[in-house]
């Protein structure tokens, strides 16, 4: 019988903040275009990318979430691998975020009731986990990402930005990935070096605080206001990390 192979994980596996940086920059342009001609699929695109690499949710998590399940900087997440139901604390950047594609949804007339779907599809239902991952890749490619990242590089990126604060302790990052054992976040740990100094307080890294997302303004309709605020945006670049 062959040995079953040891599983690990190394800094190649996530997105370090140079690249997640060039990533949001990428994501939150096609929004704030998509938003400015009324074409969704980038606006979801962009709370697809976020929602994931905030929460640090499963694939098919994300997929099965609905509106219900995000309240008051707490995700339920109801039914996770081996079927056991769990809680995601959630950083005020991430529920604003949430929040905010809530409110979206209405503008762009999707289902937003209790039960609709978190991220629907364009026929109104749950995204396939085949759909997610085909767009999370297109924007890794658009980004100029390597081709090795996944969908799943952002629940990596998301364990290694918390355990990075040196803020949060090995019991939440476990809770809120949804693992069995501190020995599978200890594996992250060993990529990302120290741990010293970790304490029970729910937070995310400096740059997905930086990612915050803004409360949404009037839309951008004629030529010379896009280019405004293209300018504008490429001015603020200068100062992300």
């Amino acid at each position: 019988m062959s040995k079953k192979k040891k599983w690990n994980i190394t800094a190649e596996k996530f997105l370090d903040k140079e690249q997640v940086s060039q990533l949001v920059s990428f994501i939150e342009d096609q929004k704030d275009l998509g938003l400015t001609r009324k074409f969704i699929q980038p606006v979801k695109d962009y709370y697809t990318v976020m929602g994931i690499l905030q929460s640090g949710l499963r694939c098919f998590e994300f997929c099965n979430l609905k509106d219900k399940d995000i309240q008051n900087c707490k995700l339920t997440v109801q039914m996770g691998k081996g079927k056991r139901p769990r809680t995601v604390l959630l950083t005020k950047s991430a529920s604003n975020l949430f929040d905010e594609w809530k409110r979206l949804k209405k503008i762009f007339n999707l289902p937003s009731l209790p039960d609709s779907p978190f991220m629907p599809n364009r026929y109104g239902n749950h995204f396939s986990t085949r759909g997610i991952r085909a767009r999370v890749k297109y924007c890794f490619e658009k980004a100029d990402l390597p081709e090795h990242f996944s969908v799943h590089s952002l629940r990596h990126t998301y364990c290694s930005l918390l355990l990075e604060t040196k803020q949060v302790s090995l019991s939440t990052i476990r809770d809120n990935l949804g693992h069995g054992s501190l020995a599978v976040v200890n594996i992250y740990a060993h990529a990302v070096g120290s741990l010293e100094n970790i304490e029970l307080l729910p937070s995310t890294s400096e740059i997905l605080e930086k990612s915050e997302p803004k409360s949404i303004e009037k839309p951008v309709t004629t030529k010379k206001q896009v280019r405004a605020y293209q300018r504008k945006r490429n001015q603020n670049r200068k100062f992300r990390v």
